[in-house]
């Protein structure tokens, strides 16, 4: 799994020393503080869709979601297990690969 989290979460963070000094050159101007706020802004609208997105597949597949006060549950669906295994395996690819077109 860290093999998997640490380009998304290395790449944007190492560019952004050489973005900030790009956009200066071209426009003439400072602007850490706007490309700071819109690669924030930007980064929670992702987690926003992706989370949300992951959510409504997997109640799609039938997972159960445990109940306060009512009897644990201990098993999962195999439909459940079956997304979540599909979600953690093809998105990542799916995405670097969508990654990878757009860099070259």
């Amino acid at each position: 799994m860290g093999f998997g989290i640490s380009g998304p979460g290395l790449i944007p963070h190492t560019m952004y020393g050489d973005v900030i000094d790009a956009g200066q050159i071209k426009l003439k101007d400072c602007l850490d503080g706007q490309i700071s706020g819109f690669t924030n802004f930007f980064n929670k609208i992702a987690q926003t869709v992706g989370l949300s997105l992951v959510m409504f597949l997997i109640s799609l597949a039938g997972f159960r979601e445990q109940q306060i006060g009512v009897v644990l549950i201990i098993e999962q669906p195999d439909s459940a297990m079956l997304m979540i295994r599909v979600i953690m395996a093809i998105a990542p690819l799916i995405f670097r690969s969508i990654g990878i077109f757009i860099s070259n």
